[in-house]
């Protein structure tokens, strides 16, 4: 179809008189299909323009941080609405005011006069980026990793600024996390070495105050001697509570009387918690034991008082008790019978979010560098491992209640526990029979061989694996005694080329640590004895494998 424009003209005599009219007729088809294709052009790139534009804007309201465009003077041209806890509602509001002006900063004034100068610094060309701590009425809200980057047009002049804002209070944690943990981790490494060498030499010193007992001595040297070699006893249990804490020792789960470890915690108790804090201890009478790790219940124990000490700044009371009870329908606990240790104090107490976490790994509420978050994980860990479990509660005010269940040992009723502590007598083995012995500490090495050589054993010691190796390749001696760990050729090394030559070798490994899973891997029914111990329980180790 064809498109006209049409015009008509009156036409005039000199004297004005009408004569007649002159019409015309354009074809205008092309130019109106062109303007009409204009028209279709323009609206569909107005509608892409704008479908872009709202895609933009959706991407921009929902990522994960605060867009600010400013003009270098600090106004807000433009800015995403993305919902953040920290910023105020209706941040569109902040559009046309100078961004210390915004809602949002009004609820951190103390950050007004340092944005001043970062846009000071972005305005003059320089990019600007920090870590922003938001504080509101001395509590910190939240952590920003904060940026503002000039833009320049052609003329290299800035014409506005980016200003980004996103939250790294997650990251921060994490990476303290982090840091605590490997700083856990590096204690832990510290602490074993230390609790290893000490439990060489309290090697020496218990096997010295043993063999000085066998002398015969007056009764008061006599007493002396039993009285050292009871220190070194205690000595024993904290280097194992060090290992503990290291985590180089596994849990070693046996039937034990929690009243009676209890009791022998009261010293150490009494030095943790100071004078300031009364101590309440009521402990069932009943005689019967619980299947736990003495070690970690002990480090359980500690862990639970130092944390109510803790929480009773001004003083107060803990409580420890002990009872009987009998489980029936649990979520945790099979059913039967169970000791209840219950540690309760007086002090601040928590609220129910705290309580809700409080056996959560790396948790805590202290302040950074006082705590790990590992305390009460650790405490609960250890009372999963042994067939109970852990449960807490608390009320801001009211103090703290941890309570840990550990199940009665099958057939220990009215039971007298063995004793197993450093003074228990032996049976004096039969004499005569070949030993060697391959330690690296010198002190050790000469206690053990001197001890061994007093209970009749014909004795060949070395000061390495690859010397131990020799002679065993010459002599081969009915036992072979083995320190695990040794510099070069480690205790696991020398055992191993061992049983390659003799397949049944006897073998004891002796270690200031507890690593009975990778001596098992070597060695599966090789001895094992951890320092330190009597000579006595090295003869009767020796003894029952002569026996076998």
């Amino acid at each position: 179809m064809a498109v006209a424009s049409v015009g008509v003209e009156p036409t005039f005599r000199p004297e004005k008189e009408l004569t007649g009219f002159i019409g015309t007729a354009i074809d205008i088809t092309l130019e109106k299909e062109a303007e009409s294709e204009l028209r279709r052009q323009v609206e569909a790139r107005t509608r892409a323009l704008t479908t872009s534009e709202q895609r933009f804007r959706a991407i921009v309201d929902t990522v994960l941080e605060v867009i600010v465009l400013l003009s270098p003077d600090g106004t807000v041209l433009d800015l995403n609405r993305s919902p953040m806890a920290w910023r105020a509602p209706n941040p569109e509001s902040a559009v046309g005011q100078k961004i210390w002006d915004a809602p949002t900063l009004s609820l951190y004034p103390d950050n007004i006069m340092p944005l001043r100068e970062f846009i000071r610094q972005a305005a003059d060309g320089h990019p600007v980026r920090r870590e922003i701590v938001l504080e509101r009425r001395g509590h910190v809200v939240t952590t920003l990793d904060f940026s503002l980057t000039p833009v320049t047009n052609e003329k290299g002049e800035v014409e506005i600024l980016v200003l980004e804002a996103r939250d790294i209070s997650e990251l921060k944690l994490a990476q303290e996390q982090l840091r605590q943990s490997q700083k856990m981790e590096a204690l832990g490494q510290l602490t074993g070495g230390i609790a290893h060498d000490f439990n060489n030499l309290l090697t020496v010193v218990v096997g010295g105050l043993d063999m000085v007992l066998r002398q015969g001595l007056d009764p008061k040297s006599q007493r002396y001697a039993k009285n050292a070699l009871a220190a070194a006893e205690r000595g024993a249990r904290l280097t194992a509570q060090l290992l503990a804490f290291s985590r180089v020792q596994r849990l070693e789960v046996r039937p034990i009387h929690v009243a009676s470890l209890i009791e022998e915690m009261r010293p150490l108790l009494r030095n943790v918690l100071g004078p300031g804090i009364a101590k309440r201890i009521e402990l069932h009478d009943e005689q019967r034991r619980v299947m736990a790790d003495p070690t970690q219940v002990e480090v359980a124990l500690l862990n639970l008082a130092i944390n109510a000490r803790d929480a009773m700044p001004d003083g107060g009371e803990l409580g420890i008790s002990t009872r009987a009870v009998t489980v029936g329908e649990d979520n945790e606990l099979s059913p039967g019978d169970y000791i209840e240790l219950e540690i309760r104090d007086t002090g601040t107490g928590m609220p129910e979010e705290v309580v809700a976490r409080a056996f959560d790994p790396f948790f805590t509420t202290k302040e950074a560098g006082k705590g790990t978050g590992l305390g009460l994980s650790m405490v609960y860990g250890m009372a999963r491992q042994s067939g109970g479990t852990a449960r807490i509660e608390s009320r801001v005010g009211e103090g703290t209640r941890v309570r840990l269940y550990f199940r009665m040992a099958d057939g220990e009723e009215d039971g007298v526990e063995q004793d197993e502590s450093l003074v228990a007598a032996a049976k004096k083995p039969p004499a005569g029979h070949s030993i060697l012995v391959i330690d690296d500490d010198e002190l050790v090495r000469g206690m053990l061989c001197a001890s061994l050589t007093e209970s009749g054993f014909a004795v060949t010691e070395a000061g390495d694996g690859q010397q131990g190796l020799e002679l065993f390749k010459t002599l081969r001696p009915e036992v072979v005694v083995i320190d695990f760990i040794m510099p070069g050729m480690t205790g696991a090394e020398v055992a191993q080329q061992i049983r390659a030559i003799s397949p049944g070798q006897r073998i004891i490994f002796v270690s200031g640590y507890s690593e009975t899973d990778a001596i098992r891997r070597v060695a599966p029914d090789a001895a094992i004895l951890t320092k330190p111990f009597l000579p006595a329980v090295l003869d009767r180790a020796i003894q029952a494998l002569l026996e076998d």
